[in-house]
């Protein structure tokens, strides 16, 4: 599970796939179980994860 939110992790951190399409191509079959183990593993949503990730990215 952990390596299928990697995998999702890396997806959504390149901007280049919705996130039902990075749902799909990490293995999970429906939008709400992805959603479920994200925020299991991670702590947040996809949504949060990206957002975070993208704050702490801004050049000065």
């Amino acid at each position: 599970m952990e390596i299928r939110i990697s995998n999702a992790c890396r997806e959504l951190i390149q901007n280049q796939l919705t996130t039902q399409a990075i749902c799909y191509e990490s293995g999970f079959n429906t939008l709400s179980n992805f959603y479920r183990h994200f925020k299991k593993v991670k702590g947040m949503t996809p949504f949060e994860y990206k957002k975070h990730y993208c704050m702490q990215n801004i050049p000065i």
